[in-house]
C-alpha cells in the first residue's frame, strides 16, 4: 500500500511525464514542419501541401505593408497622371473656370499639343467655344479638331509645346485579373479590374482594324471618364463615347500620322486572316496569319499592299521583320508597330515552302 506521500508524488511524476511528452510532441511536430517538410519535402507522400509548399505563387509576409505599398502606388499613379490629362471647357465670358467640374477630358497624344478626347458633339465647329487647362490652370486654346470613326476625337492646342505624353500599352499586354484605375482629371479616379482582353474576339480579322475592345468590371455609361491605367501609370484604354473601352494599340498608330503629317492616318496592309495559333488541332504546329476571304472581301485585297507584293489566299505570314507571330502577338498587333510608308520584310508560307518579300505599307 502506498502511503498519502507517495501517492500524491507518483500522480505528480505521471503529469509531469504526460507534460513533457506533449510539449515534447509539439516541438517534434513544429520541428518536422518547419525544416524537413519546407525544405526536403513531405515523407508521406499526402497529396495536402504543407503551408510552406514552394510551388505556391504567393506568401505574404506582411500584409499590412503590401497594403500600404500598393495605396502609396494608386496614389502616385494617380498624380502622375494629371500631368497627361486636361479637362475641357465651354468659354467663360469672365475668364474663370471651376477645375472640379470640366465638361470632358482629354488625353496628352504628342508634347506639340494633339490631345484625344470622347467629347465629341455634332457642332462641327464646337472646338471653337471650349479650351483645355492643365493641373496648373495653364489655359489652351483649341485651333483644329479631327473626328475619328472609334467615337472620339483628335484636337490640338494653340502654341503648346513640351507638353507630358501618356505612355501606351499594348493589349498583348493586358491581362485578364489585372488592376486597373479609372481617372478623371483632378475628379476622381477608381480601382477597377480587366475582365476581358477582347471584348469580341473573331477568328476571322482584317489587318487593317485594331479596334479592340477592353472591358473592365465597372459600369462608365454615365461617366465622363476618359483613360484606364494599369499601377505602373501606362494607359492600356480609352474610353470612347459610347463607353466603350478602346485598346490603346489604335491610338499609338494613329499618333504616328498625327507626328508626321498632321493627319488621321493608320497603316495598310490589305489582308484577312485567321490567327493559325487558336486552332483546336493540335497536331498541327505551323503558327501564323493564315490569308482566307470573308463574306464582303477577298483574303487579299486588290491593289492593297499586300496584292502589289504578290501575296494570295492560302498563303501564311508567319513573321513581320523576323519578329514571329503567336497567339498573343496577332498580325493586327504588330502592324500597330508601323506607320503609312514603312518597309516591312513579310516572312510567308506557300505550300509549305518559306519565302520573303518586302513591302510598303499603305495608308488610310
Amino acid at each position: 500500500m502506498l502511503d498519502g506521500f507517495n501517492m500524491k508524488k507518483q500522480i505528480l511524476n505521471y503529469f509531469l511525464w504526460l507534460s513533457f511528452c506533449t510539449v515534447g510532441g509539439i516541438c517534434g511536430a513544429w520541428l518536422y514542419d518547419y525544416s524537413v517538410n519546407r525544405y526536403v519535402g513531405n515523407f508521406s507522400g499526402s497529396a495536402i501541401m504543407s503551408r510552406y509548399d514552394q510551388n505556391l505563387p504567393l506568401v505574404i509576409r506582411d500584409p499590412k505593408k503590401v497594403v500600404v505599398e500598393q495605396n502609396e502606388k494608386i496614389i502616385e499613379t494617380i498624380n502622375s497622371s494629371e500631368n497627361f490629362l486636361m479637362g475641357l471647357f465651354k468659354k467663360s465670358a469672365n475668364g474663370q473656370y471651376n477645375l472640379a467640374k470640366s465638361e470632358a477630358q482629354a488625353l496628352v497624344l504628342t508634347s506639340d499639343g494633339w490631345l484625344i478626347t470622347n467629347f465629341v458633339s455634332s457642332d462641327k465647329n464646337w472646338h471653337d467655344d471650349y479650351v483645355a487647362i492643365d493641373k496648373n490652370g495653364k489655359l489652351f486654346a483649341i485651333d483644329r479638331r479631327i473626328d475619328d470613326e472609334s467615337g472620339l476625337s483628335f484636337i490640338h492646342l494653340t502654341t503648346a509645346q513640351g507638353l507630358t505624353v501618356a505612355e501606351f500599352m499594348k493589349a498583348s499586354a493586358v491581362r485578364r485579373g489585372q488592376s486597373v484605375l479609372v481617372v478623371n482629371w483632378l475628379a476622381e479616379a477608381r480601382q477597377d479590374m480587366v475582365v476581358k482582353t477582347d471584348a469580341s474576339p473573331e477568328a476571322l480579322k482584317t489587318s487593317d482594324q485594331a479596334k479592340k475592345q477592353i472591358v473592365v468590371n465597372g459600369k462608365y455609361e454615365n461617366s465622363k471618364s476618359l483613360a484606364v491605367l494599369d499601377l505602373s501609370g501606362k494607359v492600356l484604354g480609352l474610353f470612347n463615347r459610347e463607353a466603350k473601352l478602346m485598346a490603346a494599340d489604335y491610338f499609338i498608330y494613329k499618333t504616328a500620322g498625327l507626328l508626321s503629317d498632321n493627319k488621321n492616318s493608320a497603316p495598310v496592309l490589305g489582308v484577312n486572316y485567321y490567327n493559325l495559333a487558336w486552332q483546336l488541332n493540335t497536331a498541327v504546329t505551323v503558327q501564323g496569319a493564315l490569308l482566307t476571304k470573308n463574306q464582303q472581301s477577298p483574303a487579299v485585297i486588290k491593289g492593297l499592299p499586300a496584292d502589289k507584293a504578290g501575296l494570295k489566299e492560302g498563303d501564311v505570314i508567319i513573321s513581320l521583320d523576323e519578329l514571329v507571330l503567336t497567339k498573343n502577338l496577332d498580325l493586327g498587333d504588330l502592324l500597330a508597330d508601323y506607320r503609312p510608308g514603312d518597309k516591312v520584310l513579310v516572312k510567308y508560307l506557300r505550300a509549305g515552302k518559306e519565302k520573303t518579300v518586302e513591302l510598303v505599307l499603305g495608308a488610310k
